[in-house]
C-alpha cells in the first residue's frame, strides 16, 4: 500500500501544473518598457504631444464614440498603430499593452478596490457605483466608505483626516479630473458639457430620442451653442445638492431665450418657446427629432403677411440665391433682425454709419467733393418704421420723391427709372446748362454738366473760379482738379446763385 501511494505522489510531482496567472499592471509590466523605449521624448511635463510616460492617467484616456458606442481604447495603443511609431517597441511589448486593456488596466496590483474601478468598461468603474450611490461617498465625509480617506481632491474629506493615502498608491481625483472644479465638474456626469474634466470617460450614451444634441452643437440655426441654464435652474455653487443631483430633471426656462411665459409640459414633452416659432406653429415635442422641413419647423416660409422677393434682400444670414442659412448669429435670438441686425438704416444697406447704397452713382451722391452729402431724404420717401408701406415691397428701385435741392428755383424734377430731369442739382433754372436729362448710370458730370464752364453771359470768361477775387474762398485747385472747400461746401449747389466770394 505504501508502494502505491508513494507511487502515486511521483506521479502528481510529476505532473505540469499551470500556476495562477497575475494580471498586468501598468507600473510593474508595461511603464519599465515603455520608458526604456519612449522615454526619450515622452517624459516630464515638457512630454511630446502632452503625453508622458510616467503617468499612468496619460496611459488611460478615452476616445470619441463611434457610432453612438462608448468606446475605450489608451492613447498609447493608437500611438503604437501609427505609421511613425510602429518600429519603436516590439511584438512583445504591443501584446503586453493588449493584455494589459483586456484585464482592466490595472495601475498596480494590491488594490483596495475591485481592479475594474478605473476601467471605464468595468461594472465596478467607480464612476458607476458613484452613481448608483446618488454621489454619497464622494460627497458625506462622515461616511464610512468616503473618498477623501484616502483620495485627495475628493470633494469632501472626514473630519480628523488632514492626509490622504496618495502616498501609499491612492490616486489624487485631479489626476484625471483635471478641471478647475475637479471632480464636480459638469463633464464628471455630463458627457460632452463644456470643458472635459475627466477626459469624456464616463460610458454614457443619449437615451434614443434625446434631443440635447440639437440644442447643444452650432449650427445653421442657432446662433450659439446653448447653455444648460437656458432650460434648466443654475447648479448649486457649493455640491451637487438640492434640485441638482436629485434625480429629477428641472426644466427652467431662461425668459431672454426662451421668452417671456415659456413653458415645457412634461406630460406630453411639448416646448412652448419663442425659439420654436409663433402661435402658428405646431408645438415641438421632446424627442421627436427633426422639426421638418427647414424653416417651416418654426415658421412659414415666408413667414405669414411677409413681405414678397427672397430672403437675401433683407437678411445676411443667407446664401446668395436666399434659399439657405449660411451663419447663425443672429436667427434664435428672439428678434426679427434686418440685414446686420444693428437695427439702423445701414443694417441692410450701405456700411456703418452711411446708409447710402455702395454703388458708384450712390456714392457720388454722398461722398461728392463739390458740395454737401446729399441725403436719402432729398431723392427718396424715408420710412418712419422698417414696416412703413412701400419700404419693403419688391418694387426694383426705392421710391422716389425729390426734395427741397432739387426744387429749387422752381425745378420740376422727374425720374422715369432710368433718366433723372429737370433736377435743380444738376443744372436746372441756370442759363448755359449742357445737360438737362442725365442717365442714372452715366459718368460722373464735371462742372460744364450742371452749367457752362465758365457759365455764359454776364458771367466773365476768366476759367480760375479760385481766384481770390472770384470764388476762392468757396472752390480750391488740387492736383489740377477743381474742388469746394470743405468749410464753405454748402455755398455750392444749394439752389441759390451767388455772384463772387459768399
Amino acid at each position: 500500500m505504501k508502494a502505491v501511494l508513494a507511487a502515486v505522489a511521483l506521479a502528481a510531482c510529476g505532473e505540469v501544473r499551470s500556476a495562477p496567472r497575475t494580471p498586468p499592471t501598468w507600473e510593474d509590466d508595461l511603464r519599465p518598457a515603455l520608458e526604456a523605449r519612449c522615454g526619450r521624448c515622452h517624459q516630464g511635463d515638457g512630454a511630446a504631444g502632452g503625453w508622458s510616460v510616467g503617468r499612468y492617467t496619460d496611459a488611460l484616456s478615452c476616445r470619441e464614440d463611434v457610432a453612438g458606442e462608448a468606446v475605450y481604447a489608451t492613447r498609447l495603443l493608437r500611438a503604437l498603430e501609427r505609421e511613425d511609431h510602429r518600429d519603436h517597441v516590439d511584438a512583445t511589448v504591443r501584446a503586453r499593452v493588449t493584455a494589459w486593456l483586456a484585464a482592466g488596466a490595472l495601475a498596480r496590483g494590491g488594490s483596495a478596490h475591485d481592479p475594474g474601478v478605473i476601467d471605464p468598461r468595468s461594472s465596478a468603474f467607480h464612476g458607476r457605483v458613484l452613481r448608483a450611490s446618488r454621489w454619497a461617498p464622494m460627497l458625506d465625509g462622515a461616511r464610512p466608505d468616503a473618498c477623501g480617506r484616502c483620495h485627495d481632491g475628493a470633494p469632501a474629506r472626514p473630519s480628523g483626516v488632514t492626509r490622504a493615502a496618495t502616498a501609499a498608491g491612492a490616486t489624487p481625483c485631479t489626476d484625471c479630473h483635471r478641471g478647475p472644479e475637479g471632480a464636480l465638474g459638469c463633464d464628471t456626469c455630463h458627457r460632452g458639457a463644456g470643458a472635459p474634466s475627466a477626459g469624456g470617460c464616463l460610458p454614457w450614451r443619449a437615451p434614443r430620442g434625446d434631443s440635447h444634441a440639437a440644442h447643444t452643437a452650432s449650427g445653421a440655426l442657432l446662433p450659439a451653442v446653448l447653455g444648460c441654464q437656458t432650460c434648466h435652474p443654475p447648479r448649486a455653487t457649493e455640491l451637487v445638492s438640492g434640485a441638482h443631483g436629485d434625480g429629477v430633471v428641472d426644466v427652467r426656462f431662461d425668459a431672454a431665450t426662451a421668452g417671456e411665459g415659456a413653458r415645457f409640459e412634461g406630460a406630453t414633452g411639448q416646448c412652448s418657446v419663442r425659439c420654436h416659432g409663433g402661435p402658428a406653429s405646431a408645438l415641438p415635442r421632446w424627442g421627436s427629432g427633426s422639426l421638418g422641413a427647414p424653416c417651416q419647423g418654426c415658421h412659414q416660409s415666408p413667414p405669414r403677411d411677409h413681405p414678397s422677393g427672397t430672403c437675401d434682400r433683407c437678411h445676411a444670414e443667407v446664401n446668395a440665391r436666399g434659399t439657405a442659412l449660411t451663419r447663425a448669429g443672429l436667427h434664435l435670438n428672439g428678434r426679427v433682425d434686418l440685414g446686420d441686425g444693428s437695427g439702423t438704416c445701414s443694417a441692410c444697406h450701405g456700411t456703418p454709419g452711411d446708409p447710402s447704397p455702395t454703388d458708384r452713382v450712390h456714392r457720388a451722391h454722398s461722398g461728392t467733393p463739390v458740395t454737401l452729402a446729399v441725403a436719402c431724404a432729398e431723392c427718396h420717401e424715408v420710412p418712419a418704421t422698417v414696416r412703413a408701406p412701400g419700404h419693403l415691397e419688391d418694387r426694383g428701385v426705392g421710391d422716389l420723391r425729390f426734395g427741397p435741392r432739387a426744387a429749387a428755383r422752381s425745378a420740376l424734377p422727374r425720374w422715369d427709372g432710368h433718366t433723372c430731369s429737370a433736377v435743380a442739382c444738376h443744372g436746372e433754372g441756370l442759363t448755359g446748362r449742357s445737360a438737362s436729362v442725365i442717365a442714372w448710370d452715366a459718368p460722373a458730370l464735371r462742372c460744364d454738366g450742371c452749367h457752362g464752364a465758365p457759365p455764359t453771359f454776364p458771367h466773365t470768361t476768366v476759367e480760375s473760379c479760385e481766384l481770390a477775387t472770384c470764388h476762392g474762398s468757396t472752390f480750391e485747385r488740387v492736383g489740377g482738379a477743381l474742388r469746394a472747400r470743405r468749410e464753405t461746401r454748402r455755398a455750392h449747389i444749394d439752389g441759390f446763385l451767388q455772384a463772387g466770394p459768399p
